[in-house]
């Protein structure tokens, strides 16, 4: 069974405090403080940026991939999956799947280094000889909305990465930049398309559907292409999406588009796909309605004192549509410790109507804790927001 070793290294960034003669009490409980920061679920997705020549294949190769993390309070890594992308180079692409993994972070008195951890994969199921391999190393960083990463491996790959708070996101559409490369003539090139999900992927069914296009760019051509009806199977915070037919030039490489795997946070998607990398995901803007205008209030929620890990009574915006025509509602980005909950989502608002959204605070840490409400509509107003604050105690 192929094993995938990641040995990831936690910073810690809490300074010690006190006299000298309680440092060592000192360390402890800053230990403590930084796995209890860290503690939650986490999407990620990375990208190398030093290619490899893998096994059978004649070129060097990219790779990429996506994979959720669970660290919990005491710093014990209790599930990870991952989804790895190897382009093709000479012997076809490859889709690299591992199972679940275990690991601990354990986090040193704070010298100025960092910390340790552990974390193995063992391999889902019989992937192809292309897959790697050989142990790698990861070093974490803790940021305000998640963990930025780097890694390096021994087959001669290095990369970087990003994780974000898990989440299903609350938008039905999202629009992806990114970097294509196909195995033949053109080459490399560069993709802007769209993916919708019908339903969104914080609704529960049992089927759902997804249609993708775009326009994958090469020096020499340009490369349309639209496949209309697709399955997206999608559990917590992973996924991915099955194009069933896909309409293309005769002249153009098929599209990577086509089959991808992800992974959510609230806001966005993380995806990758044999041939593409560098891909940032949003939101799909829809084009904006310039008679149609929302209005929110309040503009600011302010939460008072809150144990940290524990959620606050709800408090709630209020969305009118304050123009001449009807607006839709295309989703929420939210960002920090804070949540949402509404069945304003894909909501149509007659002149006049509203609708509310309830939103929550749990803070992963102590002291004032920032975010933000981003409402995206047709409105001509474009996005709005709301500022949130709050205090973690």
């Amino acid at each position: 069974m192929t094993q995938l070793r990641l040995v990831a290294l936690a910073l810690v960034s809490i300074l010690l405090a006190g006299p000298a003669v309680n440092a060592a009490s000192d360390s402890e409980s800053n230990n403590a403080a930084v796995k209890s920061a860290v503690a939650g679920n986490y999407s990620c997705g990375f990208d190398s940026f030093a290619a490899y020549q893998a096994p059978g294949t004649n070129t060097n190769v990219n790779v990429g991939g996506v994979f959720t993390l669970t660290i919990d309070n005491l710093g014990m890594i209790t599930k990870s999956d991952a989804t790895l992308s190897v382009d093709d180079g000479g012997a076809g692409p490859a889709v690299c799947k591992y199972g679940s993994g275990a690991g601990k972070i354990d986090t040193a008195a704070f010298t100025g280094g960092f910390g340790k951890a552990s974390l193995s994969y063992q391999a889902a199921n019989a992937n192809s000889v292309l897959c790697p391999s050989d142990d790698a190393s990861i070093t974490f960083s803790p940021v305000s909305d998640g963990l930025k990463f780097i890694y390096t491996n021994s087959s001669g790959f290095t990369g970087q990465g990003s994780c974000a708070v898990a989440a299903p996101p609350t938008s039905r559409s999202f629009t992806c930049n990114y970097n294509v490369k196909s195995g033949d003539d053109p080459g490399v090139g560069v993709g802007l398309s769209t993916v919708i999900f019908s339903p969104s992927l914080n609704q529960k069914t049992l089927i759902r559907v997804s249609a993708v296009w775009g326009t994958e760019t090469y020096p020499s051509k340009t490369c349309p292409f639209f496949a209309p009806i697709g399955l997206a199977p999608y559990i917590p915070n992973s996924g991915a999406w099955i194009q069933l037919a896909v309409i293309e030039l005769p002249n153009c490489p098929s599209t990577h588009f086509k089959q991808v795997s992800f992974t959510t946070n609230s806001s966005t998607i993380s995806i990758t796909a044999p041939g593409i990398s560098s891909a940032s995901c949003a939101p799909a803007i829809l084009l904006a309605n310039k008679a149609a205008t929302i209005q929110v209030m309040p503009t600011a929620l302010s939460f008072a004192g809150q144990k940290v890990k524990t959620t606050s009574p709800t408090q709630k915006v209020t969305i009118t549509n304050t123009g001449s025509q009807s607006v839709d509602l295309a989703g929420f980005l939210i960002k920090g410790d804070f949540d949402q909950d509404s069945e304003c989502i894909n909501q149509t608002l007659k002149t006049g109507e509203n609708c509310v959204v309830d939103v929550s605070f749990t803070p992963k840490a102590t002291g004032k804790r920032n975010g933000d409400l981003g409402i995206l509509s047709d409105a001509g107003t474009g996005e709005v927001h709301v500022k949130l604050t709050g205090v973690g105690q």
